[in-house]
């Protein structure tokens, strides 16, 4: 993990720590970091877990519904992402209530995200929506 991620991630434990949590927050939060750690490790089936049978994956381009296309749009992504010379660093993580946010960017042997946005929705434990936008320009 670079410096840089490891400050974030301690600032925002620190900014958890320092005030009230709430169910709703704390549930989103377990949700979502489940969804990041699978992404983290390229593990598809972890990645897709805390999806909702019926979740939406709403991106500029495609629209997928159900575990099962989402499951397919992480296994392209993982393609890209799990070569050699991919970096990608986290500049936000913001939980609310049942809303998720983290702006991100990276760089890939195919292309450069010059900004990448998150949002997830966490109803019943499980996301029901996400959507995802970057910049993206091939190289």
């Amino acid at each position: 993990m670079s410096d840089r991620k490891q400050w974030l991630t301690l600032a925002f434990l620190a900014a958890l720590a320092a005030g009230p949590v709430f169910a709703d927050t704390e549930i989103t939060k377990d949700v979502v970091m489940s969804h990041l750690q699978g992404v983290g490790q390229f593990d598809v089936g972890a990645a897709v877990a805390p999806y909702a049978d019926d979740a939406t994956l709403i991106l500029a381009d495609k629209v997928y519904h159900g575990s099962d296309e989402i499951r397919g749009f992480f296994k392209t992504f993982f393609a890209e992402f799990s070569q050699a010379d991919v970096s990608m660093e986290t500049e936000a993580l913001v939980f609310e209530g049942n809303t998720a946010l983290t702006t991100w960017n990276a760089e890939s042997p195919n292309n450069v995200y010059e900004f990448g946005a998150d949002t997830f929705v966490v109803q019943d434990g499980k996301i029901v929506t996400h959507t995802m936008a970057a910049r993206i320009t091939p190289k």
